[in-house]
């Protein structure tokens, strides 16, 4: 869509600045319509292959399928038991899985087309741009208590997050991603014990629903 501001993004929509700022980088695209569709959920393999894409270099995404090895033989058609190796998104997920980016789940699925949650987004991007991270760490109930933190550290977290598990949408994608790309650091952001809060409070009226 035409910079500044994609025709269903209206100029004074709080995430209007980070959904230019990666529609000029080509971080993130509209769709052949012009439409940035900003309320839209994005899934664990959109938000995988948008990272890869603007963090890893051509030849590594196209080369990955060469290039990965353990645990996969020579000869081998799926990444995870629920992604074949066909398409481009397949690719730049490959090549987070090879950069120890993402790691599926304990099952051996990845469920792409399931809506990333905030917890999953922040430990891409935790371990997309700080290499500290790897190898991988965090177990446990709050296995993402270090990728959350890293993001709060650096005010990259929208004040818009519901919670830990709660599902991003397209425009809160551009935020994060906007803010750690571009080092923003002086915009309002949620902090651990915030989104700890917003979880308590959930589970509280969670309960009170069904009591009432």
């Amino acid at each position: 869509c035409a910079l500044p501001i994609c025709p269903d993004v209206a100029s004074d929509h709080p995430h209007a600045e980070a959904i230019e700022y990666v529609q000029r980088y080509g971080i993130m695209r509209a769709d052949r319509s012009g439409r940035f569709s900003p309320e839209e959920t994005i899934t664990r393999g959109e938000f995988a292959a948008i990272v890869s894409d603007h963090i890893f270099s051509t030849s590594f995404i196209e080369n990955c399928f060469e290039n990965i090895s353990f645990p996969y033989p020579s000869s081998y058609s799926y990444l995870f038991t629920d992604l074949p190796k066909e398409g481009e998104e397949a690719k730049r997920v490959c090549a987070a899985l090879m950069a120890g980016v993402v790691h599926g789940y304990p099952d051996s699925t990845f469920r792409a087309e399931q809506p990333i949650n905030f917890a999953e987004a922040a430990k891409i991007l935790a371990r997309a741009y700080d290499v500290s991270f790897l190898p991988h760490r965090g177990f446990g109930n709050e296995w993402f208590h270090l990728y959350v933190s890293y993001l709060a550290d650096r005010a990259g977290i929208p004040l818009s997050i519901g919670g830990f598990d709660a599902t991003i949408t397209r425009a809160e994608a551009a935020e994060m991603l906007y803010r750690i790309d571009a080092e923003v650091t002086n915009k309002p952001s949620l902090q651990y014990k915030d989104l700890m809060t917003n979880a308590w409070w959930l589970l509280v009226k969670g309960v009170l629903t069904w009591v009432l």
